[in-house]
């Protein structure tokens, strides 16, 4: 919802309806919605992290490595589904010091 919509404009009923959820739900397992994005943040992190290190333990020539990486990291910017939840928290921690300082 946050990449369909935008932070500001997705609400917690518009989260919990995708989610099959209810907003009690949503608030027992979240206190708003910076905390939810930090969470998917955070999950982001841990599958890129992982990402990384099978590129650099893959067997190879330091090209081979080279490649795999710029790729990688070409397929970020353009193709990852997560990128813009990156946009997001940017743009709420410019906004928002109190957010800023949780990144």
């Amino acid at each position: 919802m946050f990449v369909k919509k935008g932070l500001a404009a997705t609400s917690v009923e518009d989260i919990a309806e995708a989610a099959g959820y209810t907003r009690g739900a949503f608030y027992s397992n979240f206190d708003g919605k910076p905390e939810l994005l930090l969470e998917l943040l955070r999950r982001d992190h841990d599958s890129a992290q992982a990402k990384q290190r099978a590129i650099v333990e893959k067997v190879g020539t330091r090209e081979q490595m080279k490649a795999r990486a710029i790729e990688y990291f070409r397929r970020q910017f353009s193709e990852h589904d997560g990128f813009p939840l990156w946009v997001e928290a940017r743009l709420l921690g410019c906004r928002d010091a109190k957010f800023s300082g949780t990144l």
